[in-house]
């Protein structure tokens, strides 16, 4: 069993995530206690998923963290497991188990926490748990709505997918003036270009645009005399 915390050294650090990660047959680490500064750039998912919190933040980003650091890609468990602890006779729990059910359901619907949401959640409990609230505050978190969050999220993306459509666009028009100067340029057609570039990739030993060991039949007759007097030249 190691410790890792804040003072932990860079180079600390690195060693106990490589024994961590290690086979268990080859390393005799298997469990490590973190503080949150393990919450963020650790992934320990190669032998481990389980993973017990002896605290909950109430901040629900912090909480998908730290899960993250079991609960990611290259698993190799087909389930993880999370734990938290929970006390019946402990009031303050009610409240912590409210949050931990609100932020399944955030994962569950939005596929991550919301910054609206959480800033909510932080407004409820910024002055702490109080006795004399605790039903009122579980209550408030479990009535917090994420209809809101989901559109305003849908939005988001929609306007990132318009925005990367656009650029896009931009890149094709870009392409076909590129392409329609070149034809002007050279005095050729869409066609005529089309043999012009076989003939090049052909002289060079490369694949013709016609795929096929020899250019196509080259419409052209002033790009076929090039051509011809280019594959004496190569030849010669």
């Amino acid at each position: 069993m190691r410790v890792f915390h804040g003072p932990t050294p860079l180079d600390l650090r690195e060693q106990l995530k490589r024994a961590f990660n290690a086979p268990p047959e080859s390393e005799l680490l298997r469990i490590l206690i973190a503080t949150d500064a393990a919450r963020e750039g650790l992934n320990l998912q190669a032998y481990c998923y389980d993973l017990f919190h002896f605290d909950l933040p109430w901040n629900p980003s912090r909480l998908e963290q730290r899960n993250g650091r079991i609960d990611r890609k290259l698993q190799r468990n087909a389930e993880v497991y999370c734990h938290y602890f929970v006390y019946t006779q402990r009031a303050e729990d009610r409240v912590l188990q409210a949050l931990v059910k609100k932020t399944e359901a955030i994962r569950l619907q939005l596929g991550g926490a919301a910054q609206v949401l959480e800033t909510r959640l932080a407004n409820l409990l910024k002055t702490g748990i109080q006795h004399a609230l605790i039903d009122a505050q579980a209550d408030q978190i479990n009535v917090l709505q994420l209809e809101n969050e989901r559109q305003q999220q849908l939005d988001q993306e929609l306007k990132h997918s318009r925005l990367r459509q656009a650029d896009l666009q931009r890149q094709v028009d870009s392409l076909r003036d590129g392409l329609d100067k070149a034809k002007r340029r050279l005095g050729l057609e869409s066609g005529q270009l089309q043999d012009a570039v076989s003939c090049a990739l052909n002289l060079l030993g490369a694949q013709s645009l016609a795929n096929t060991d020899q250019p196509k039949k080259i419409s052209c007759p002033r790009i076929q005399g090039v051509y011809c007097a280019a594959k004496m030249a190569v030849a010669g």
